[in-house]
């Protein structure tokens, strides 16, 4: 006798139920999967289309390279090849642009005031900014402008992370370094010296990573007295008709790893010999 079959599908389910974002230029690889029928499944993109540079294999894996920024909406069906019976889910997928961070100064002293403003080379604006790490001491990262800013208040290296995420959740990245550089004495506090008596005086730097060099940049030192170059000390005995005076010079010293400067002004008096 004539009879009739009626196949009944199964509910079949396609997971995850979202699928990550990615970058452009970065490898991108995710899979589908189904499950409720009977496998092996088939899977296709029925509407829609994959972002710019990404395929879906039949096995259910996206693989590929973005191409271009944006948002792409799409749906994949997972086709049960046993009984032709299919299940879809929809998909929304974001590509991020590569977005960089501007550089910063990389060299400061303490007591200088320290500016400067992250700026994104890609992304949407408004931008959110977090850091990770060391920031200058005395210095702050503003999390809505991406200013940094402060007065530094100690001599070091310092290393830290700042992240800017746009308003489509999209995030770059970036590592910094700040060598701050101090010296001593202060300006103005070098002792006075003695004309025909020994001087002896050691002006120090320090912050950055390694040693430093030390050179008089302007003005000049009292006859008879020198600056060593690799120490910093300033020594000898104020003779001759430029031995006394009221001198004024500028010390600089280089930080011999980062080649960041510290140049600092002072005042030296040699005085002449008490006559009683």
């Amino acid at each position: 006798a004539p009879f009739s079959v009626t196949v009944v599908c199964p509910t079949i389910t396609v997971s995850p139920a979202t699928l990550p974002g990615g970058i452009v230029g970065t490898a991108y690889t995710e899979t589908v999967t189904a499950a409720g029928g009977t496998g092996p499944y088939t899977f296709a993109v029925t509407a829609g289309a994959l972002p710019a540079g990404l395929t879906l294999g039949s096995g259910g894996a996206i693989t590929g390279t973005p191409s271009a920024e944006g948002e792409f909406t799409f749906t994949v069906t997972a086709t049960d090849t046993t009984t032709n019976c299919t299940g879809s889910r929809a998909y929304t997928v974001r590509i991020c642009p590569v977005i960089g961070l501007s550089a910063v100064p990389t060299c400061a002293t303490v007591g200088s005031t320290y500016t400067t403003t992250i700026t994104p080379s890609a992304g949407t604006a408004p931008f959110g900014f977090t850091s990770t790490g060391s920031l200058p001491p005395g210095t702050t990262l503003n999390p809505t402008t991406g200013v940094l800013a402060g007065t530094i208040t100690a001599a070091g290296s310092f290393s830290f992370s700042i992240t800017a995420t746009d308003v489509n959740g999209c995030a770059g990245a970036q590592s910094y370094t700040v060598n701050v550089l101090g010296m001593t004495p202060a300006a103005g506090a070098l002792p006075d010296a003695t004309f025909g008596t020994a001087y002896s005086q050691a002006v120090t730097a320090s912050g950055g990573s390694g040693g430093f060099t030390y050179a008089v940049t302007a003005g000049s030192l009292p006859e008879g007295l020198s600056l060593n170059a690799a120490t910093g000390a300033l020594t000898g005995t104020p003779t001759g008709a430029l031995g006394t005076g009221s001198f004024s010079f500028t010390v600089t010293a280089t930080n011999t790893a980062t080649t960041c400067t510290i140049p600092k002004d002072y005042t030296l008096d040699s005085r002449p010999v008490a006559v009683l």
